[in-house]
């Protein structure tokens, strides 16, 4: 099967949480500042580990991730300043997308998604931060929703489904800079959405462990095949 470049990055954003408190602030505020608050976890005591809350870039020309903004863990909560715009070099195209039934207009629209990983006292990487619905967690509850957060050098619109295995489609409109990107699982497939889905609470949650190998630099790396696994087959 071919694989683009085209990140359903929502996919690998989650992991097993059972608890959540409420959030109703979109999470994105100032067009490039993320707010977080009531940060909880499955292990509570894995919050009192973090010292810094760091965004990261996947560089794909190094398969490494790359810092782009840090803050202090504070009051179960952060604000993380994302720089307003991301270098060229940090960017990547969609790829061939049309012919799996996915347009994206502009066709030369370049992004570049993020992850929010926590850091203890040492600079060592410890977990992640998430942002999905109360019940994503529950296998036998459906729909529930997750989101990921990205960059795009112009604005663009994805519009298309595409059907393999697992059908995913998109309907997205998305502005230059900071986007939020809201993904809506349901047993035959994902739904992206740039709109927030109306009657849904989302959450903020700590996952411990997320497996990241570390350089003595503490910048955490990503394998080649890690990379291949976040991408959906078109």
């Amino acid at each position: 099967m071919k694989k683009s470049a085209f990140l359903l990055l929502s996919v690998f954003l989650f992991s097993a949480v059972f608890f959540f408190t409420s959030c109703d602030k979109p999470p994105i505020i100032g067009g490039n500042i993320i707010e977080a608050k009531d940060v909880t976890s499955f292990s509570p005591e894995n919050l009192e580990k973090i010292d810094k809350v760091k965004a990261f870039i996947f560089y794909f020309d190094e398969y490494e991730l790359k810092e782009i903004a840090s803050c202090k863990f504070e009051k179960n909560g952060f604000t993380l300043t994302l720089p307003e715009d991301v270098p060229e070099k940090y960017l990547y195209g969609f790829g061939d997308t049309e012919s799996t039934g996915i347009k994206v207009n502009p066709a030369n629209a370049k992004l570049a998604p993020i992850q929010i990983i926590a850091c203890d006292k040492s600079g060592n990487n410890i977990g992640y931060f998430f942002f999905s619905s109360e019940n994503y967690f529950n296998a036998t509850e459906y729909p529930t929703y997750g989101t990921s957060f990205w960059y795009l050098d112009r604005r663009v619109t994805i519009k298309g489904k595409h059907i393999d295995e697992f059908s995913t489609k998109y309907d997205c409109s998305l502005k230059k800079g900071w986007n939020i990107l809201y993904s809506k699982l349901e047993q035959d497939g994902f739904t992206v959405s740039s709109s927030k889905p109306s009657g849904v609470n989302f959450k903020w949650c700590f996952m411990g462990g997320y497996l990241l190998a570390s350089k003595k630099d503490s910048c955490p790396l990503i394998t080649h095949e890690q990379i291949l696994s976040m991408m959906p087959s078109f």
